[in-house]
C-alpha cells in the first residue's frame, strides 16, 4: 500500500513507479491533486470510457459548486450528492476547419458589404453635397429671377405711369388740332357756296340770269323783302342783303391783295380763310405739346425702349404675357407716342400755313407713317399701334372732310395733290383690302361727286347798258372768268390725282368715278362752254388728259355711249380749229 501525500514535496520525493500508481488512484478517486494551479480558468482531465476512448470535460473556478466539491475532496469529506456533468464530445479537425473557413466567408462577405455600404454611402454623401450646390444654385437663380421680375413689373408701371399722363395732356392738343382743321375747311366750303349763291342772287336781281345750271340756290327767287323778322323783330331780308355786300367787300379785298404767285390756284386763295388765326392757334398748340413733351423723362420718351421692355417680357414670362393680353397694352403705350407724331406730322402743318409749308409741291411727310418703317417689321404691336392712331384719328377726320366739306379739297391743285398723296400713302400704310381702305376710297367718289353737283353755273341774259354796280360787275366777271377756271380745275384735279389714286386702291370706285365725271362732262360742262365766248379752249385740256391717261376707259364698251357728246364736241371744236 503506497501513503497517499500529504503535502506537494511528498509526491516529488516518491519514485517514479509510485508516482505512476498513485496517480491512477487519485484518477479513479478523483483527487485534485495539490500541486495543480486552482486558479485556471479551465484545464482538460482525460479519462477513459468503457471502451478505452478518452473523454474530455471541462473544469474550471467559474463553476462555484465544482471548486466546493473539490475543497471537499481535499479535505477528505465525501461531497453531500455526486454532481452529474455533461462533456461535451471533441470537436474534429475538419469541422473546425469547415467552421473556420465558414466563418471566415462570412467575414469576409461582411467586410465586402460593408466595403459596398460605405461606397454607397460615399456616393449618397456625393449626391447629397450636389443636391444641395444645385438648390443652393436654383435658390440664388430663383432669387435673382425675383429680382429681376420685380423689376420689370415696377419697369413697366414706371412706363404706364408716365405715358398715362402724357396721354392726358396731348390728348386734348390732338383733338384741338383736328377741330381746328375741321373748321377750316367747313368754313371754306360754306364760303364756296356763299360765292356761288351771292353770285346768281345778284344776276337774279339785276336781271342778267338767263338759267343755272346744277345746284340751285336756296334764296334764288325770293325777293330780299319776304324775308321776315327773326325773333328780335330784326328784318332778315336786310341782314341777308347786309351779309351777302359784306361777301363781296372782302372778296374784292382779296382780289386786290392777291399774289402773283396765287393767280393759277384761285380757289386755294379765296377759300381758305383765316389763316393767319388758325397759324397762331397752331403755334400755341405746338408751344403746348413741346412743353408736355420736354416734362416727360428722358428715360420713357423712346418708343423702341418700350418695345423692348415688352419683348423682354414676353421672351421670359411668355404664359403670363398671354393671359395679360399684354400686346393690346403695348398697343395702347405706344398710341400716346403715334398722337405725339401725329401732333408734329409736317401735313398739318402745311395744311394750316397752306401758303408757306405746300410750295413743296404737296408730298405728305406723314411722321407717323416714317416711324412705322424705322420700327421692326416684325412687331406687329407696334404696327398695330400705327393702324390704330391712322384709323381712329385720321381716317375719320379725312371721311368727314371728302364727305362733308369737299370743295377746296377738289377745287384746289395743290389741295387735291397734297392730300391725294397723304391719303396715298395711308391707303399703303393700313392695307389696300382693308375695311378704312374702302370707305376712304368710297369717301372721295363720294366727295368728288359733291363738288360737281355743288356747282351753281350761272347762263347770263343778254342785257344792255352799263353795269355800273360793284356787285354785278363782280358777277359777271367771276362768271365769264374765274368759274370757267373753277369748273375746269375741278375735272382736271379729279382725273390727275384722285382716278390714279383709286386705280390702284379701289378698282370699283376707279369706274364710279369714271363713270360720274363723264356724265358731269357730257350733261353739264359742255353745255356751259357752249354758252361762254371762247369755252371750246378750255375743253381742250382736259381732252388731252382723258386720251392720254384714260383712253381704255372711254373705248370700254361700257362708257363708249357716254363718253360720244364729249367726242363729238371735241371733233367739232377741232374742225373749227382747222378752220
Amino acid at each position: 500500500t503506497i501513503p497517499e501525500p500529504q503535502a506537494e514535496g511528498d509526491l516529488d520525493a516518491m519514485p517514479e513507479k509510485s508516482k505512476e500508481i498513485l496517480k491512477e488512484k487519485l484518477k479513479e478517486r478523483n483527487f485534485i491533486p495539490l500541486h495543480e494551479d486552482p486558479d485556471d480558468v479551465a484545464h482538460t482531465t482525460s479519462l477513459l470510457d468503457e471502451d478505452g476512448n478518452p473523454i474530455t470535460f471541462l473544469e474550471g473556478p467559474d463553476d462555484d459548486q465544482d471548486w466546493e466539491d473539490q475543497i471537499a475532496k481535499r479535505a477528505g469529506i465525501q461531497p453531500s450528492a455526486p454532481k452529474t456533468r455533461t462533456v461535451a464530445p471533441i470537436a474534429s479537425l475538419d469541422m473546425l476547419r469547415d467552421n473556420l473557413q465558414s466563418t471566415i466567408q462570412n467575414l469576409e462577405a461582411r467586410e465586402e458589404d460593408i466595403s459596398n455600404a460605405m461606397m454607397r454611402r460615399e456616393a449618397d454623401l456625393a449626391q447629397t453635397r450636389s443636391d444641395c450646390q444645385r438648390q443652393k444654385s436654383s435658390i440664388e437663380e430663383a432669387g435673382k429671377a425675383c429680382s429681376d421680375y420685380q423689376q420689370l413689373r415696377l419697369d413697366l408701371a414706371n412706363w404706364v405711369g408716365a405715358l398715362r399722363d402724357l396721354e392726358e395732356k396731348v390728348s386734348p392738343i390732338q383733338q384741338s388740332l383736328i377741330e381746328m382743321l375741321t373748321l377750316q375747311f367747313e368754313t371754306s366750303h360754306k364760303e364756296w357756296l356763299n360765292w356761288q349763291d351771292d353770285i346768281c342772287i345778284t344776276l337774279e336781281e339785276f336781271g342778267r340770269l338767263e338759267r343755272v345750271l346744277g345746284r340751285t340756290p336756296q334764296d334764288l327767287g325770293a325777293q330780299d323783302t319776304d324775308g321776315g323778322v327773326d325773333e328780335f323783330g330784326r328784318d332778315i331780308g336786310s341782314q341777308k342783303r347786309r351779309d351777302r355786300n359784306i361777301r363781296f367787300t372782302r372778296r374784292s379785298e382779296k382780289r386786290v391783295k392777291l399774289p402773283e404767285s396765287q393767280t393759277e390756284d384761285l380757289a386755294l386763295s379765296y377759300l381758305w380763310t383765316k389763316e393767319e388765326e388758325a397759324s397762331r392757334r397752331f403755334d400755341i398748340l405746338q408751344e403746348a405739346l413741346r412743353v408736355a413733351v420736354e416734362d416727360l423723362d428722358d428715360d420713357f420718351s423712346n418708343d423702341k425702349a418700350l418695345v423692348n421692355c415688352f419683348t423682354t417680357w414676353k421672351a421670359e414670362y411668355q404664359d403670363e404675357y398671354k393671359q395679360c393680353y399684354a400686346d393690346l397694352s403695348l398697343v395702347q403705350l405706344l398710341h400716346v407716342f403715334d398722337q405725339v407724331d401725329f401732333c408734329k406730322a409736317s401735313w398739318i402743318r402745311g395744311l394750316i400755313k397752306v401758303h408757306e409749308e405746300m410750295s413743296f409741291g404737296g408730298r405728305l411727310y406723314c411722321t407717323t407713317s416714317m416711324r412705322a418703317r424705322d420700327r421692326d417689321e416684325s412687331d406687329t404691336s407696334a404696327g398695330s399701334s400705327i393702324d390704330r392712331c391712322l384709323r381712329k384719328q385720321l381716317v375719320p377726320f379725312i371721311l368727314e372732310v371728302l364727305r362733308e366739306y369737299p370743295s377746296v379739297v377738289f377745287l384746289s391743285d395743290k389741295m387735291s395733290k397734297f392730300i391725294s398723296i397723304g391719303i396715298s400713302d395711308l391707303i399703303r400704310q393700313i392695307g389696300f383690302e382693308s375695311e378704312s381702305s374702302r370707305s376712304i376710297c368710297d369717301a372721295i367718289v363720294d366727295g368728288s361727286k359733291n363738288s360737281m353737283q355743288s356747282l351753281s353755273i350761272p347762263l347770263l341774259r343778254s342785257g344792255t347798258g352799263l353795269d355800273s354796280d360793284d356787285r354785278l360787275v363782280d358777277s359777271m366777271e367771276f362768271t365769264k372768268k374765274e368759274l370757267p377756271n373753277f369748273a375746269q380745275g375741278l375735272i382736271l384735279n379729279v382725273l390727275r390725282h384722285w382716278m390714279p389714286l383709286l386705280e390702284k386702291a379701289g378698282p370699283i370706285q376707279y369706274k364710279d368715278l369714271g363713270k360720274h365725271s363723264l356724265a358731269f362732262l357730257s350733261e353739264t360742262y359742255l353745255f356751259y362752254l357752249s354758252s361762254l365766248p371762247a369755252g371750246q379752249v378750255k375743253l381742250a385740256p382736259i381732252w388731252n388728259v382723258l386720251v392720254g391717261k384714260y383712253r381704255a376707259l372711254l373705248e370700254s364698251p361700257e362708257f363708249i355711249l357716254q363718253s360720244a357728246p364729249l367726242r363729238v364736241s371735241t371733233t367739232t371744236v377741232r374742225r373749227g380749229w382747222r378752220q
